[in-house]
């Protein structure tokens, strides 16, 4: 059951436009995530018209835009489908009808990644069209009834637009558990809207899923794409309930502490510490409040596992929404941090093998640390994806600084790859003296 949306294109006024990363993306999919042109592209105005079925649709698209990718090579569709009926569906798939301007109409099928629909609910997608500018697109979702919801419910709460160092738009807000069960939440979507209405952008928000028990509440935020400033943002949030018996994994912080950089503006560094007894993929979202209101919402994702027992450092910096906010007057001492960390357990297919690691030059410039050195292959394999992490500490034993990078060069063996780390440094700091902690893994 299910009703299609159409779009073709129209004599509208040339707009960007642009969806982020995606809620749909099936295996053969487009890699790159669709996101606004380097230059200003022509709109194909969203007509949703219903076709012939033996009984009322389902699900009905509800809007289309058709609108570039991020890289400028190829084209997205992307828009709303609302369950129209009384019963609550499943949505299986978007089947996609797309005229060719050469060549006969192609015909894709995606999956979509989203618990169900209640009546009367609506949820974002995007799909990728290909490298040719479609004459049209045919988008009909293919739904199934449900005999009870399979989702559970979950609200976003106080989404605000921000923005951070570098000037990009940030979506913020909460995810509030308002049941009396505990969900997993798999998805929260933002979608941007221009002055007069028109979609510009769907941006998911930074972690992965994560789980809230009844009543609690957790920070997100979303980057989105789009070059101009929205005007406005939706959320739409998707949970399911948690599994009965299921326990997280065992994550904790070590202490957060503010530190000032030269410019000004804070940042914060912790320790993450993996108390389960396995290693452990560590992930989280922080949120910064002064006085109850939601200053800002940094995300973390430390690139190596945890070992058992062990910590490892981290810094909070660039937070979005924190410059704005310190520029006009806040004292970041009056801010409250929570850290929301998640852990979870290394598959036994990956591989973690340490890498031999060297310095070469330290040197501070402006706020900035910068670590130059080289990392080298243990045994006869090569590590085609190699990270380097590091902690600082004051001649106090204080942590000041943390950070990461990746390794840009395949490390084999008996060669040695290049690596640049950037990190923060609080102002009046030293040099001289200053405890540097430094490991390198590949991880596959």
């Amino acid at each position: 059951m299910e009703s299609a949306g159409t779009v073709r294109p129209g004599a509208s006024q040339p707009r960007r436009r642009g969806l982020a990363a995606a809620l749909l993306l099936a295996a053969s999919a487009v890699a790159a995530a669709c996101s606004p042109p380097p230059t200003a592209g022509s709109d194909l105005p969203p007509q949703a018209t219903a076709l012939p079925t033996p009984t009322p649709p389902l699900v009905q698209v509800e809007e289309i835009h058709v609108y570039p990718n991020s890289g400028g090579d190829g084209w997205c569709a992307g828009g709303l489908i609302r369950n129209t009926s009384a019963t609550a569906v499943q949505v299986l798939a978007l089947d996609l009808v797309i005229d060719q301007a050469h060549g006969s109409p192609a015909r894709r099928s995606f999956p979509l990644d989203w618990a169900d629909l209640r009546p009367g609910e609506a949820a974002p997608f995007e799909v990728p069209l290909g490298a040719e500018r479609p004459q049209g697109v045919e988008v009909v979702p293919v739904a199934a009834g449900l005999h009870g919801p399979r989702g559970a419910p979950a609200l976003a709460q106080d989404t605000r637009l921000v923005r951070d160092g570098l000037r990009r738009q940030h979506a913020l807000g909460w995810v509030l558990n308002p049941g009396q069960q505990a969900v997993d939440v798999v998805a929260a979507l933002i979608v941007a809207r221009d002055a007069e209405g028109a979609i510009v952008d769907v941006a998911p928000m930074s972690e992965g899923a994560f789980r809230l028990e009844p009543g609690q509440r957790r920070p997100f935020v979303a980057r989105l794409a789009v070059r101009e400033a929205a005007a406005s943002i939706e959320a739409y949030v998707d949970a399911v309930p948690m599994e009965a018996g299921t326990l997280p994994p065992l994550i904790e912080a070590d202490g957060i502490h503010l530190r000032l950089g030269m410019d000004g503006l804070p940042y914060w560094v912790g320790l993450a510490r993996n108390s389960a007894a396995a290693p452990q993929w560590v992930s989280g979202v922080a949120s910064f409040t002064a006085e109850g209101d939601l200053v800002g919402v940094a995300e973390l994702g430390l690139p190596v596992p945890v070992m058992p027992g062990e910590s490892m450092a981290f810094a909070l910096y660039d937070v979005p929404g924190i410059e704005g906010w310190v520029r006009g007057g806040g004292d970041p001492a009056r801010l409250q941090v929570r850290l929301w960390l998640d852990g979870r357990l290394v598959a036994e297919a990956a591989e973690i093998r340490p890498l031999g690691l060297s310095v070469k030059s330290v040197e501070a410039i402006g706020g900035t640390l910068f670590l130059r050195g080289q990392v080298q292959a243990a045994g006869d394999e090569a590590a085609e994806r190699a990270w380097v992490v590091a902690a600082v500490r004051d001649t106090a034993g204080n942590l000041i600084s943390a950070g990461s990078t990746e390794v840009s060069a395949e490390v084999r063996p008996g060669q040695a790859a290049e690596y640049l780390l950037a990190l923060p440094l609080p102002a009046g700091v030293q040099l001289a003296g200053l405890e540097y902690d430094l490991r390198a893994a590949a991880v596959r």
